[in-house]
C-alpha cells in the first residue's frame, strides 16, 4: 500500500495546480461556486454571520458570493491574522484597509470584531482536499486553532465551508493530525459535497 504524501508535498503541488489556472478560469469558478451555494438553500437559511476571505494566491475568488450575500442581507466578516491569532472583523473595513495599506492599522483597529463560536457560516479557503473532509491550508494552522472547539461538539456552528477549485481535489486521502478540524461541506465549480462525520 502506497504511503500518504506529506503535506507540505501536496501543499506544493496543489497549489501549483491552482496558480496554473488563468485568470478568466478562477473568475469562472467563483461565479460557479457562487451560484451552487445560493441554490443549496440549506446552507444559507438561518445563517446571518458569514465569514470568508479575501482570496489571493490564486484561491477560489469570493467576489461574487461577497456580492450575493450582502444583497441577501447577510453580515460579512473576514479572517485577519495578528500576533496572537486569527480575528473576524467587518469586511468592509478588512477590505478598506487592503485598499489603503498606509491607514490599515487605523482602519482594522476600530473594525468590529466577532468571536469564531458567534459565526453561522465560515468559507474556508482550501489549498488542497479530500473526500473525507481532510484539508490543507497554507500550513499556518489558524483555521484549526481557532475552530477547535468543533473536535468537541462537531455539529454545533459554525457551518465550515471549503471552497476551492475542483483541481485542488486530492484524489489519495491526505493524513488527518490530531489537531485538524474537518470541513461540513466543500464547494467547487463542479460539486458541493457533505462530508461524513
Amino acid at each position: 500500500m502506497q504511503q500518504p504524501l506529506a503535506a507540505d508535498t501536496i501543499r506544493r503541488q496543489a497549489r501549483t495546480r491552482r496558480r496554473q489556472l488563468s485568470a478568466w478560469r478562477r473568475m469562472r469558478n467563483g461565479r460557479a461556486v457562487c451560484q451552487r451555494v445560493l441554490q443549496q438553500a440549506d446552507l444559507l437559511q438561518g445563517r446571518k454571520r458569514v465569514a470568508l476571505y479575501l482570496d489571493f494566491d490564486g484561491e477560489l475568488p469570493t467576489k461574487d458570493l461577497i456580492r450575493a450575500l450582502r444583497r441577501r442581507g447577510r453580515k460579512l466578516y473576514s479572517p485577519v491574522i495578528r500576533d496572537d491569532g486569527m480575528h473576524f472583523l467587518a469586511l468592509d473595513r478588512v477590505a478598506a484597509a487592503q485598499l489603503n495599506p498606509l491607514q490599515s492599522s487605523q482602519t482594522l483597529l476600530h473594525a468590529s470584531k466577532i468571536k469564531p463560536r458567534q459565526l453561522d457560516l465560515v468559507c474556508v479557503p482550501l489549498t488542497a482536499f479530500d473526500r473525507y473532509g481532510n484539508r490543507i491550508g497554507m500550513g499556518g494552522g489558524y483555521y484549526d486553532r481557532c475552530f477547535s472547539f468543533k473536535h468537541s461538539a462537531p455539529c454545533r456552528p459554525p457551518l465550515l465551508l471549503g471552497l476551492a477549485h475542483e483541481c485542488q481535489n486530492w484524489s489519495g486521502r491526505i493524513r488527518r493530525k490530531s489537531w485538524d478540524v474537518r470541513l461540513d461541506y466543500v464547494v467547487t465549480e463542479r460539486r458541493l459535497d457533505r462530508r461524513v462525520r
